[in-house]
């Protein structure tokens, strides 16, 4: 059994932390790793593994990059303050015997000093790119490429989309994929009921680059069909929505609806997904929408060209091709049984890659490869 050291970057246990907890919790109880945990602050993150009875460690440690404008001066204080947090992680674990350092998110080097002065195996998961979000490494990223290379022994990405992104800065043999975990909990694929109208699902941040205001462009085209859209999501451009689908008088057609942080236990009411942004590294969204039997319109980008076969288990779409959307929409109004075909497939997807004892199985494997 390996005792495993994870650094959670993240306040709360939702995304990337909601993901290594599923795969953390089912190895658990399998008997197959000991894990120990190092968070950065108090929050929900800390009651919950408190619920779980795990072993944890509060150090406000730091990330390797900035959001503002770059200070050298700024860069250099945060790396010696994390040596310094390091040395004190050793000094309390340092007569445990730590096999593994896992840094569970590409924003620290926190967790390579650790491994280096306990003398264990580090593995970074990289689970999103830096540059989506217009981050600047603190010493480039040529250098943070070159010490993550040199100190980990794996680096594990989320996705055949990152895989490809780093597969010539990252050496082939330590360069792994571990598919996020989906959690099975409220599945019901015999949910197909159309007496009342077809029920179309949005989930995204209502920002630019994912595209909101083309919902009332797709349903002002569909009137004459019996559907609604359901939008769940906050950002900046939800008040401009509404005032969108006021002026085209489609209230009976899209309901903005208030975000909700467990979407699962509602996705058995819809029967199609729309997924609009353009960054999609892993997408989440789609996975959960394929576990309910939801048939999901994605771009055609990211990596959802590795989850969806097109026309097969669920549609591609062309970026900001809102003609094609309205077409595959009225194939799928008009041919019910269409959704009910393509939806099973979905699922059936979903169980083959995404489930959390199949990620979990691949995690296990790639902990123990030498």
């Amino acid at each position: 059994m390996q005792c495993i050291l994870f650094l959670l970057t993240s306040p709360a246990p939702y995304g990337a932390e909601h993901s290594i907890l599923s795969n953390i919790n089912y190895l658990v109880k399998q008997k197959k790793i000991k894990p120990i945990f190092i968070i950065r602050n108090n929050g929900l993150l800390e009651k919950y593994l408190i619920k779980k009875k795990y072993q944890y460690f509060i150090i406000p440690f730091f990330f390797f990059f900035s959001i503002r404008k770059y200070n050298l001066i700024k860069a250099v204080i945060k790396l010696i303050l994390n040596i310094f947090f390091a040395i004190f992680v050793f000094v309390k674990l340092k007569n445990k015997k730590i096999d593994t350092v896992y840094t569970n998110c590409f924003t620290t080097h926190f967790g390579i000093l650790i491994s280096v002065l306990l003398g264990s195996k580090h593995i970074f998961h990289i689970r999103e790119l830096g540059d989506k979000w217009g981050y600047k490494f603190d010493f480039s990223k040529k250098i943070v490429m070159y010490f993550s290379n040199k100190y980990s022994n794996k680096i594990f990405v989320n996705s055949e989309f990152l895989y490809n992104r780093f597969k010539n800065t990252i050496l082939r043999e330590k360069l792994k994929i571990i598919p996020n975990p989906i959690d099975d909990k409220f599945v019901n694929v015999n949910k197909f009921s159309f007496k009342d109208r077809i029920k179309i699902i949005y989930i995204g941040r209502l920002e630019a680059e994912q595209n909101p205001l083309s919902l009332t462009i797709i349903a002002s085209k569909l009137i004459k069909y019996n559907f609604k859209i359901d939008v769940y999501g906050e950002g900046s451009l939800k008040e401009k929505l509404k005032e969108k689908i006021i002026q085209k008088n489609l209230s009976n057609f899209i309901k903005i609806k208030n975000y909700k942080l467990n979407i699962n236990k509602i996705l058995n009411n819809y029967n199609i997904g729309l997924s609009l942004g353009k960054h999609q590294t892993f997408n989440r969204t789609i996975i959960e929408f394929m576990k309910s039997g939801i048939v999901v319109l994605a771009n055609k980008s990211g990596n959802n060209i590795n989850i969806i076969n097109n026309n097969y288990n669920g549609y591609l779409i062309p970026l900001n091709n809102v003609s094609l959307i309205q077409k595959k929409l009225k194939d799928l109004f008009s041919n019910q049984s269409l959704i009910k075909k393509i939806g099973n497939r979905a699922f059936r997807s979903y169980k083959l890659r995404f489930t959390v004892k199949e990620s979990s199985e691949i995690l296990l494997k790639a902990l123990y490869e030498k």
